[in-house]
């Protein structure tokens, strides 16, 4: 997965925690939002577009438009949406902040992707679940080949 486009894996840490327990990964988001000074680029499918708007709102919008209010049968922690980050520089959009001394890293002050689906890794069980968004993904054929390759990297890391 780390060589797919937009790769992230959040950690939950080695903490002995109820909270620290789900590792999740995900790629190829259908929709990403990168804010680089005024401007955010839109990338859905494939066609891109830019704004000047409210990076929070293009963001919001994004959400809403993938939005039923369906509720889901998965019991993970967490079943799909947006992940990203927002930099600090992202609040130069918002109010009056100092400016750093030395310029700004090369990277985007926002970088988010919503995912259509993800692997879920439960640390106390070893389990890890391949979910998806069935009303965003209907090509089965993706759904096999990503499970199968779950399969393969499971059976990988216990021999």
């Amino acid at each position: 997965m780390a060589h797919e486009s937009h790769a992230v894996w959040l950690d939950s840490g080695q903490a002995p925690s109820h909270f620290a327990q789900w590792d999740i990964l995900a790629c190829n988001p259908s929709i990403t939002l990168t804010t680089r000074g005024d401007i955010t680029e839109v990338s859905n499918n494939g066609e891109t577009r830019t704004s000047s708007e409210n990076p929070l709102s293009l963001l919001k919008q994004a959400l809403q438009s993938r939005s039923s209010g369906q509720q889901t049968n998965h019991s993970a922690p967490f079943t799909g949406g947006a992940i990203g980050y927002f930099g600090y520089e992202l609040g130069n959009r918002f109010e009056k902040l100092p400016r750093p001394v030395e310029s700004p890293a090369p990277w985007p002050e926002m970088a988010v992707g919503l995912y259509d689906w993800f692997v879920i890794y439960h640390r106390g069980s070893g389990e890890a679940q391949l979910i998806w968004d069935e009303r965003l993904i209907q090509d089965e054929a993706l759904i096999t080949q990503w499970h199968q390759r779950l399969l393969e990297n499971e059976s990988t890391a216990s021999d």
